[in-house]
């Protein structure tokens, strides 16, 4: 199953809501109902990735974390995967999903790296960058989700260097619908592995967690974990 999603990438995702969609204007919120939600979320998260044990722990970082009333400046990733989405054309489209705390909020982008085997045993490492939080200004909610368009990798496709320097370059005010494509590879287990992680303007990273392949389908019943059937 698929869903129809509309990307302004300009504006932050607050939990509750679906993560594929970005809100303006979101109020500060209090110590308690910020862990409210953190709660809330870290207990959709065991409902809909029940057969994803690393994901759960993952989620399982959160509470004591905000609890702590330390700001801890490294990032978690708790989960990131590829996803199949119908346009508002009918047309297909691959996106990667990624649900992001940090509590210093000053994310700046995503790293990839990559391990193709050959079918003689040779292994290649790809590694790349995108900022795609560059022009971002956030605050108020520790945690969101990131929903963004990828050109799969294909025959050493790599990151569309000049794009993204375009992007980063541009004007604050004209970059919410100009974030270029993020270059990925379809993991294939014994083939290609595939870690994401999250960087932040200081320096700081999360771990990097393998990509799951949810295009051909999964054991989710929809592609993001926050929506009820």
């Amino acid at each position: 199953m698929v869903i129809n999603v509309k990307i302004n990438c300009k504006i932050r995702a607050i939990l509750i809501v679906l993560l594929s969609l970005f809100l303006t204007g979101c109020k500060d919120s209090s110590f308690d109902e910020i862990l409210e939600d953190i709660e809330f979320t870290v207990n959709k998260i065991k409902q809909k990735f029940q057969e994803y044990p690393d994901v759960k722990e993952r989620a399982d970082l959160l509470i004591p974390r905000w609890e702590n009333q330390v700001i801890d400046p490294e990032p978690i990733l708790v989960w990131t995967y590829l996803a199949k989405v119908r346009q508002d054309d009918n047309s297909f489209s691959y996106n990667i999903s990624l649900f992001i705390y940090d509590e210093d909020m000053d994310v700046l982008g995503m790293g990839i790296t990559e391990e193709h085997i050959s079918v003689h045993n040779q292994k290649e490492i790809i590694e790349e960058l995108y900022p795609f939080y560059f022009h971002c200004n956030y605050s108020g909610h520790p945690q969101f989700g990131y929903w963004n368009p990828v050109e799969i990798r294909i025959e050493r496709k790599t990151k569309n260097e000049k794009k993204w320097k375009e992007f980063v370059a541009i004007k604050r005010s004209a970059w919410a619908d100009t974030v270029p494509p993020i270059c990925v590879s379809i993991p294939e287990y014994g083939k290609k592995d595939v870690w994401v992680w999250i960087y932040d303007r200081q320096g700081n990273k999360s771990r990097p967690i393998k990509l799951l392949n949810f295009i051909g389908g999964s054991k989710l019943k929809m592609p993001e974990p926050y929506i009820d059937n």
